[in-house]
C-alpha cells in the first residue's frame, strides 16, 4: 500500500505508479480522476469530516452577538447538512454513472471488515492513543 495526497492522485494515476485509491464518494469527477477509473466498491465506508475551526484567542475578542451569530449557524449546519449531504451523494454518484464508473457491490459485511481493518492499521501506530478517541468517533452498536 503507498500513501498519496489528494494532489498526487491525478499525476499517480496517470503514471500508472498507483491502481486505485481510497477516498470519499465527492471530488472523484471533479478532480479529474474519474478518467482513470472503471470501478468504485462499495458500500462506502470512508468520509470526509467537515469542520469549522475558530483560533480560541480570536473568539474571545468577539464581541458576544458575534459568538452567538456563529454558534447558531454552527448549530444550523449540523442540523441542515445531513439532508444536503444527501442531495449532495446522488449527484455525485450520478456524475461517477456518467463517466463511465461502475458501482461493484461488495455486500453487507464490506463497510464492517473496511473499519476493522483501518483501526488495526491505526492501532500499529500509536495503540493508546487509538483506544481513547476511537469511543469519541465511532457509534457503538449496543
Amino acid at each position: 500500500m503507498r500513501i498519496v495526497c489528494a494532489p498526487a492522485v491525478y499525476t499517480a494515476l496517470e503514471r500508472k505508479t498507483i491502481d486505485g485509491f481510497g477516498w470519499p464518494l465527492w471530488a472523484t469527477v471533479q478532480f479529474g480522476w474519474a478518467k482513470f477509473v472503471k470501478y468504485r466498491h462499495g458500500p462506502g465506508f470512508f468520509s470526509a469530516s467537515v469542520l469549522i475551526l475558530i483560533n480560541q484567542d480570536r473568539w474571545a475578542k468577539m464581541a458576544a452577538d458575534q459568538r452567538k451569530c456563529l454558534t447558531d449557524m454552527a448549530i444550523w449546519l449540523e442540523a441542515e447538512y445531513p439532508k444536503w449531504r444527501d442531495e449532495e451523494n446522488k449527484k455525485q454518484e450520478a456524475a461517477l454513472k456518467k463517466a463511465g464508473v461502475k458501482y461493484v457491490d461488495m455486500g453487507p459485511k464490506f463497510r464492517d471488515r473496511a473499519h476493522e481493518l483501518y483501526w488495526a492499521k491505526m492501532r500499529k501506530g500509536d495503540a493508546a492513543f487509538v483506544d481513547k478517541i476511537k469511543p469519541l468517533l465511532i457509534k457503538t452498536k449496543k
